[in-house]
């Protein structure tokens, strides 16, 4: 999950005609198969004239590359004077100009990439942030292993083509991240709908001040080399959706951390003033995956069945 940075705008070339209110049919634009990877959404797609590993980061409004891409393509980067960049892990220092990016017939001739500070990503080469994901509708279908991109010139609403049985997951996006309001054992919790990320985190300042839990006491576990304590629950739900018993992995407040560092401590508990912070909770691919999902960023909807449904 990165907090926003503001770079010219993505994709501003992605232009529909006029909407014809008597059609409600979606206009697929492009459709990509799903790469096998470690637990996050990866599709190949034509970045600088080259084929790239590249995922989709509903948790991160910036674009992002990875080492790899600039190594390989001998990049040049620049340092971020604009405003502060967190990682879940890191601040992000640097961006690097990416000569073109395509999607289907969209080519965007140049964009602005912040550099992931975490190094380890294997093959990945990129992500793209909601600043270039919201231009479009995006269907994840994990059943079938497929990413599409559609039009939003659509009736509203008129999205679910592939059951009847699904719930709509209202969203908001105030960090330009999409957050969603989930339940779990019976608290509220402000959620990442996060498909850049493998696995689904709780705060641990959520833990130990909603739920009175020591991390010490949770179980350790070790993941890609990395040990993480993991916390079971009994219940997580938003309405209709529910992901019973899930044991979630709890995640320091590196973000807040960082952000309490480049913040004055005299203007810290001013009125206005809100920390960076990492949300209560991050919905990651462990849960998301079964699912059948279709974001409609225009309508602030998510639309949602269960994977397999037909």
């Amino acid at each position: 999950m990165k907090k926003r940075v503001i770079f010219a705008a993505f994709l501003s070339c992605v232009v529909v005609s006029a909407a014809r209110a008597e059609d409600c049919s979606l206009k697929l634009i492009a459709s990509y198969d799903m790469v096998p990877s470690d637990g996050v959404v990866v599709i190949s797609m034509t970045m600088a004239g080259k084929s790239r590993y590249t995922t989709l980061d509903t948790g991160s409004f910036s674009n992002w590359i990875t080492q790899k891409f600039i190594d390989d393509d001998h990049l040049e980067t620049h340092d971020i004077n604009t405003m502060k960049v967190y990682g879940a892990h890191a601040r992000a220092e640097k961006y690097a100009d990416v000569s073109s990016v395509d999607i289907g017939p969209f080519h965007q001739p140049s964009s602005k990439f912040v550099v992931e500070p975490d190094k380890d990503h294997g093959e990945l080469s990129a992500a793209l942030g909601n600043n270039a994901l919201e231009q479009f509708d995006i269907e994840l279908d994990f059943a079938n292993k497929k990413v599409k991109f559609f039009s939003q010139d659509h009736c509203e609403g008129k999205v679910v083509y592939w059951t009847t049985d699904y719930a709509v997951l209202p969203f908001t996006m105030p960090d330009q991240s999409i957050h969603i309001e989930m339940t779990l054992d019976g608290h509220d919790m402000d959620t990442a709908f996060a498909t850049g990320t493998s696995f689904t985190y709780l705060n641990e300042r959520v833990l130990s001040g909603t739920f009175g839990r020591d991390i010490s006491a949770e179980k350790e576990v070790t993941l890609y080399g990395r040990k993480f304590r993991s916390a079971p629950f009994k219940s997580l739900s938003i309405g209709d959706v529910s992901f019973p018993n899930p044991s979630l992995l709890v995640m320091p407040d590196t973000m807040r951390e960082l952000a309490k560092e480049d913040v004055p401590v005299k203007d810290q508990n001013q009125a206005g003033v809100t920390l960076t912070h990492f949300p209560h909770l991050l919905l990651g691919m462990d849960a998301i995956s079964h699912l059948h999902v279709y974001i409609a960023y225009k309508e602030r909807k998510i639309y949602v069945s269960a994977a397999d449904a037909h």
